[in-house]
């Protein structure tokens, strides 16, 4: 491992267009009204990617060894990796871009991944339920034809570990319907949820929450940048695919017309894969650097100095 601190080597060569402050102010501080981070305000596009790559690098931990010490369970790691549509999709992106960027022995080989879209509903003005709410919709049977699709479209889940992703968590209600839906659906399953980011949370006088912090590709009012859909039942009923026409209900579709932005996306998470494993991204390691995880990068100190160092504490 060579460790490249601040200064010593160029900033990265890449044009970032999305994995950039400047984007986010523009898409969800000023669109989506959710105010910047300190870093984002002080536009530190380096930074905010440093901890976009951090929270990939603990969910691919969670992926590896979120089951461990679960009672019934043969092994640690997940075997199936559902990530929910649409804000989720580009979490996918990242863990298979950054699989073997943070390598692991034993676990080298990438679990099965699907897409579902699936999410709590908000209330007025983009409140999130709590998670006893989500919990009671789910016996109470509103999501009844949702789970006998799930088990039409994915037949082989017995036995199975399953990590169910979301983007971010707030209330964590949505982590609690996935969990709620996925158990009744696969009752043979090893179910576990979690999330890429901790979005952190505010809430309204009438103590709704409402996100901190989200990631700078969410779009509330717009399909465009995930590269997929809504679900469109009679979009799904004239796929080729039998799998759409089964999750009909369930399952994202396609765009009408190519998603130029979600291309854009998936080219930049790439290159700031690339980027962290030539030290030309910030990174903020998750363990010691002399673990062995880290014995093929050039890490880019992204604690050069006082004032980098207490964004990332």
């Amino acid at each position: 491992m060579e460790k490249v601190t601040e200064g010593a080597e160029a900033q990265s060569h890449t044009n970032y267009k999305i994995l950039d402050t400047e984007y986010y102010k523009e898409m969800i501080t000023h669109r989506e009204g959710v105010n910047p981070t300190e870093t984002i305000e002080r536009g530190d596009s380096d930074g905010m990617r440093a901890k976009y790559v951090q929270n990939t690098e603990r969910l691919l931990d969670k992926i590896r060894h979120g089951f461990s010490g679960e009672p019934d369970v043969a092994h640690e790691s997940a075997d199936v990796v559902f990530f929910l549509d649409k804000s989720a999709r580009p979490v996918g992106w990242l863990v298979d871009a950054f699989w073997d960027v943070f390598p692991e022995e034993g676990h080298e080989t990438k679990p099965a991944v699907n897409f579902m879209n699936l999410h709590a509903q908000e209330g007025p003005g983009g409140a999130r339920p709590d998670r006893q709410e989500v919990a009671e919709s789910v016996r109470n049977g509103e999501y009844d034809s949702y789970i006998q699709a799930m088990q039409e479209v994915y037949p082989d889940m017995n036995g199975k570990n399953i990590m169910v992703v979301d983007e971010v968590t707030v209330s964590g209600s949505t982590e609690e319907l996935a969990y709620q839906v996925f158990r009744r659906a696969f009752p043979g399953a090893h179910i576990k949820s979690a999330a890429w980011m901790n979005a952190g949370s505010r809430q309204d006088r009438a103590g709704n929450s409402f996100p901190v912090e989200i990631p700078v590709w969410y779009k509330k009012n717009s399909s465009s940048g995930r590269g997929v859909e809504n679900i469109r039942p009679e979009v799904s009923a004239q796929s080729a695919s039998a799998t759409q026409r089964a999750g009909a209900e369930i399952l994202s579709t396609r765009p009408d017309v190519p998603d130029l932005e979600a291309a854009q996306l998936r080219r930049e998470i790439r290159q700031m894969a690339q980027d962290v494993l030539q030290g030309r991204q910030s990174v903020i390691p998750e363990r010691d650097l002399d673990d062995p995880r880290y014995e093929h990068l050039k890490i880019r100190s992204a604690q050069a100095s006082t004032e980098r160092r207490s964004l990332f504490q």
